[in-house]
């Protein structure tokens, strides 16, 4: 988290536009970098393909700001700078990778990475969101029948409404309080920290959230340093590329000592807060003289160890969910029946 920007932006911005601001999506972003990059490959300029990408990107809010970075470019800007016009839409990270691919003259293979990068964490929500989404229809039936079943036993002095209401007003306040919220926490530097420490202890989604987190970190390393950055450069934006505030913490520590010459493993044993194999994958690298080919073998190695453990994750949280709307179900049906049998005892005649 950038705490300049931070402290540019008013605290009602950060509670109340910030959090329900919603930019291209990944699949939106990765299909704009891939048809940027094949025109740079095959020989446009940049001004140029994003004067054929007016009309053909995918998402609006990337067309709307095409005419605004082309002016930039036509005024003698670079294409880093067109692209940092518009944070809301491109990640601060990817802005620092395409201004260090354009030093390196790599930006077309950069602008692929990005596109890959980007296609894979749509494919990941792709899977997460697959997974749940019949469960928690099923969970919305089940709020709208029980309230149903309950007013008609009730008779018309009963109305629907004022059974359903709270029910909804608790569920979808659960909701807000596990979506809504950290998003406007994560604009403070001691809330996300807190967020993420309570992350770290959770089973299952601690595993995806590191594994995410080193990805991305060896990621942007590996893009930065392999466009002529120096390793101490790309240390602060790929700790604001990983995600996680713990490991955003942990990367800034090494700085210092990386600037007094410590290699990146060593720094990284000393912190002590990066998976073994990881630490032990960059100690390999540099021995070799191969430390971007190893970061990008490390990212992919632990991009497909998250989706390993989200799809491991997807196939639990709908069966946990099940087992709720049938606990749920079955417990007003017991709790309606027994009413109902209560009511007849103590209808006149009744033995």
């Amino acid at each position: 988290m950038d705490e300049s920007s931070d402290r540019q932006q008013s605290v009602p911005q950060r509670l109340l536009i910030n959090p329900f601001r919603i930019g291209p999506s990944a699949r939106a972003l990765a299909g704009f970098y891939d048809q940027l990059a094949s025109m740079l490959q095959a020989g446009l300029t940049v001004g140029r393909a994003l004067d054929s990408l007016s009309e053909q990107a995918g998402s609006g809010g990337i067309r709307r700001r095409i005419p605004a970075m082309k002016q930039h470019i036509s005024d003698g800007g670079d294409a880093a700078g067109a692209f940092a016009l518009f944070p809301d839409i491109f990640d601060p990270v990817h802005v620092a990778m395409i201004r260090a691919a354009e030093r390196g003259g790599q930006l077309d293979e950069t602008l692929k990475t990005l596109s890959e990068t980007c296609e894979r964490r749509a494919r990941l929500s792709g899977t997460f969101i697959t997974a749940v989404i019949y469960p928690v229809l099923l969970l919305h039936f089940a709020l709208f029948a029980i309230p149903f079943i309950e007013s008609v036993r009730g008779g018309a002095d009963t109305s629907y409404w004022q059974l359903a209401w709270p029910r909804f007003a608790v569920f979808y306040g659960v909701l807000f309080a596990l979506f809504i919220g950290p998003r406007v926490l994560r604009q403070f530097g001691a809330a996300s920290y807190a967020l993420d420490m309570v992350r770290s202890f959770l089973p299952l989604i601690s595993g995806v959230s590191e594994k995410l987190a080193v990805s991305r970190m060896a990621r942007a390393i590996e893009a930065l340093y392999g466009s002529g950055m120096t390793l101490v450069e790309a240390l602060p934006t790929a700790a604001d590329a990983c995600g996680d505030e713990l490991f955003r913490r942990d990367i800034l520590r090494m700085v210092p000592m990386m600037t007094a010459g410590m290699p990146l493993s060593e720094a990284m044993r000393t912190v002590d807060g990066f998976p073994a194999a990881f630490v032990n994958m960059i100690a390999t690298g540099e021995e070799g003289g191969q430390l971007s080919k190893m970061l990008a073998n490390a990212a992919d190695y632990y991009e497909d160890e998250a989706e390993t453990t989200l799809k491991r994750v997807a196939t639990v949280l709908p069966v946990i969910i099940y087992i709720c709307v049938a606990v749920y179900i079955a417990f007003h049906i017991v709790e309606n029946m027994s009413s109902m049998m209560n009511e007849r005892m103590q209808l006149p005649g009744s033995s």
